[in-house]
Order: structure tokens, then sequence, then C-alpha cells
């Protein structure tokens, strides 16, 4: 049977709320765009405009906890509210910043990390794109290879990431990298990058279609802080898994 077919009295007024947002703010034409939008990759520009829409109720980042900035749904309500989306043909948000990063923050970021980086992306001012598969290694994360080497309270990072899907559109990057040489999982950290910091560049990746949706990203001696860094030296790889579990729906804030 359906989830949905057992809804409770206050769940089942939830959906009807959803399908009377959607029915007022949901722009015929963008959903028809949408539609007819070859790539499954969600389109940044439509995908953002209707983050717009969603902004005023917080549902552009329904499961993140108000205290946060989000609306503190529960898991049921956000299960809701994309299927509704999803029947009604709403654009899909592009996920890096407020699917993945934004919950990984709330997790492992300090106070100060979070204040830096959470009203930007909630407001729509940062947008956010993943740097974890390399040349050579894919989507093998264990074999990971770009570096950060540690002077002081600085890293300077070189290597690059491939397949990274809207760099080109994005202000920042989060990368999975080694801060040691060796093969451990140990050796791997977890950092936050501006795109505009000196030696980032990126060149797009064009598929037979002559869409560009994924890029190769190269760092030559790019420098950031130690507050750049998510989490602890080592911690990358504990940290990548919490984020891919997000990307594969198997999380929710308890």
């Amino acid at each position: 049977m359906h989830c949905l077919a057992t809804l409770s009295d206050e769940e089942h007024a939830f959906r009807l709320d959803v399908r009377a947002f959607l029915a007022r703010e949901l722009d015929p034409a963008l959903a028809a765009a949408d539609d007819r939008q070859r790539s499954f990759v969600a389109h940044h520009e439509r995908g953002n405009r209707w983050i717009d829409r969603l902004r005023p109720r917080r549902w552009h980042a329904g499961l993140w906890p108000r205290e946060h900035g989000g609306a503190g749904l529960t898991p049921m309500q956000n299960y809701i509210l994309q299927y509704e989306q999803g029947l009604a043909g709403a654009p899909a948000p592009p996920p890096m910043g407020l699917a993945y990063v934004g919950p990984t923050l709330i997790r492992y970021g300090t106070a100060a990390q979070k204040s830096r980086f959470l009203p930007p992306l909630l407001d729509g001012q940062d947008h956010w794109c993943q740097g974890f598969s390399e040349p050579g290694a894919g989507s093998d994360l264990a074999r990971v290879a770009t570096f950060a080497a540690r002077h002081g309270a600085r890293y300077v990072i070189n290597g690059s990431k491939i397949w990274t899907t809207d760099a080109h559109h994005a202000n920042r990057i989060f990368l999975l990298l080694r801060t040691r040489r060796d093969d451990s999982r140990e050796a791997m950290s977890f950092f936050l990058v501006d795109m505009k910091t000196r030696g980032v560049s990126v060149r797009p990746i064009r598929m037979l279609t002559g869409d560009h949706e994924f890029n190769q990203v190269f760092f030559d001696d790019v420098e950031v802080s130690e507050e750049d860094r998510l989490g602890e030296e080592g911690q990358g790889w504990a940290i990548a898994r919490f984020l891919l579990e997000i990307e594969r729906g198997s999380f929710v804030f308890s």
C-alpha cells in the first residue's frame, strides 16, 4: 500500500496546503520547460527560479532544523512536499548546496563555519559543486590523489577533479582531498573552497549533444586556510560517507 494512503489528519492537511501552494506558485511554462529537458541533471536557472518560490516558506530547506533556517519538516512532510512537486512537474532544485552541503555543515561544522556558510546558501548567494571524482580514479573515492599540503595554518592544494556538475555556475566547491601521503582513508580530509581562489580553473566537458553540464576543475597551488577544512584532519572519509548517505536518500535529521 502507498504510504500516502495512511496519512494522519495533520499530514493530509499539509498535503492540501502543498497542493494549493503549487497551484498558485508553479508557472505552467516553467513546468513545461523542465518537461522538455533532455538531461537528468537539474537545470541551474530553472531550479533556482523555483527555489525562489519555495524560500519564503523555507521549503527549499525542508528537513533543515528551524534553528539553522530550515522548515523543520518531519520526514513524512518532506516526502509529501517532494512527491507533490514531482506530480506537478516542478523543476528539480540543484542539490549540491541545500541538500548535501547544508546538512553536512550542520552535522560537522563549527559555529563559525555555520555562520559563514549557511546564511548565503539559504539566501541563494552561494552555489556549490562537488569535488569527489578524479581522473584515473573515477568515482572510486579510495583512490583520491588531489593533495593538500599543510604549511602552518594554511594548506596548498594541487590536483584536479572531473565530471564536476555545474562547476561553471558554482562559486564554491566541497572537496575530498589527501592531507597525508599514504593510501589510507585516514589520510583524507574535507575542504570547502571558494572557486574564485587563485589557482582554481574550470575546463568544460561537452557531450556529443553539445550540452555542457560537466567540467574538470584544476587546483594549481591553491592556498586555503585551516578554517576552510570541515572536521578534523583525517575525518574526510567519514564526512564524505555522511554526505553520500544524503545523496542516496538514507539520511534524515534526528
